[in-house]
C-alpha cells in the first residue's frame, strides 16, 4: 500500500513538473527549456522499471560532479523489493554494471549519503519478515537511546544497522512507534546541536519512508514555482 502511494505522488510530481517545463518552454524559449522539457517528457513515457533505470545511471554517471543522492533514496526507498530486483537486473542489462557496486563507488568514500544507501540496498533482503510491533519498540527505543536519550552526536552504527537488518515496511512502523511513544517525530530529534551532514541525509531519508505524501508534496512544491530541476529529480 505504501508503495502503491509512494508511486502515485511520484507520478503527481513528475506529471506537475512536466506541464510546467513545456509552459516554461514557450514562456522563455531556449535550447536548455526546451532540452528539459524532451527530457520529462522521454522519461514519463518510459515503464516504471526502465525510467528508474535511466533515473539511477544518470544519477550514479561518474561524470557529473554531484551524484543525486535524493533520487537513489526515493527509489530504494519508495519501491517494493521485487520492483528493486527488476531494476537492479536491467541495470545490468542495459549498462554492463552492478548497480551495488556503483554504489559502493560513490566518492567520497564516507559520503553519509553513500553509507545511508548501502544499508537501503541492503535492507530489502528483509523484505519477507513479517512486520513485528515488539522489534519496532525496541528499535524506537535504540535509536533513542543512542541518539537523543544521551549527549553528542547519534551513534550512526546503530542507524546504519537498522537501516540495513529492517524492511522499508518495518522501518516505516519504527518510526511511527518512536512518535507514540517519545511525542515527536525521530527526525526532529536529529535537529539540534550536533545536526551536521549524516542528520540531514538521515532527516531526508526519514522523512521519505515515514510520510511519503508530504515528502513528495513537498518536493512539488519547491519545484513549480522556481527554475529548472535537473531531470533526475523528477
Amino acid at each position: 500500500m505504501a508503495t502503491t502511494i509512494n508511486l502515485a505522488c511520484e507520478s503527481d510530481c513528475l506529471r506537475m513538473r512536466t506541464t510546467q517545463l513545456a509552459k516554461s518552454e514557450g514562456n522563455e524559449p531556449g535550447e536548455s527549456s526546451s532540452a528539459a522539457a524532451g527530457s520529462a517528457l522521454a522519461l514519463w513515457m518510459l515503464d516504471p522499471v526502465e525510467r528508474d533505470v535511466v533515473v539511477a545511471r544518470e544519477a550514479l554517471d561518474q561524470k557529473s560532479e554531484i551524484t543525486n543522492f535524493r533520487a537513489l533514496v526515493e527509489m530504494f526507498v519508495g519501491r517494493k523489493s521485487s520492483h528493486v530486483v527488476l531494476i537492479k537486473q536491467v541495470y545490468q542489462v542495459r549498462f554492463g554494471r552492478v548497480i551495488d557496486q556503483d554504489i559502493l563507488c560513490i566518492e567520497p568514500p564516507h559520503d553519509p549519503y553513500k553509507k545511508i544507501l548501502v544499508a537501503l540496498v541492503a535492507s530489502h533482503k528483509a523484505h519477507h519478515a513479517d512486520l513485528s510491533q515488539h522489534i519496532a519498540k525496541c528499535d524506537a527505543r535504540r535509536l533513542y537511546q543512542t541518539g537523543e536519550g544521551r549527549s553528542g552526536a547519534i551513534d550512526e552504527a546503530v542507524v546504519l544497522e537498522l537501516l540495513s537488518k529492517r524492511s522499508i515496511p518495518q522501518l516505516n512502523l519504527t518510526f511511527s512507534t518512536y512518535k507514540h511513544i517519545y511525542g515527536h517525530d525521530y527526525a526532529k530529534s536529529l535537529k539540534n546541536e550536533n545536526y551536521g551532514e549524516f542528520e540531514a541525509a538521515l532527516d531526508v531519508v526519514v522523512k521519505c519512508i515515514y510520510n511519503p505524501p508530504k515528502y513528495y508534496a513537498q518536493n512539488m512544491h519547491y519545484a513549480i514555482p522556481g527554475s529548472l530541476l535537473e531531470q533526475g529529480t523528477l
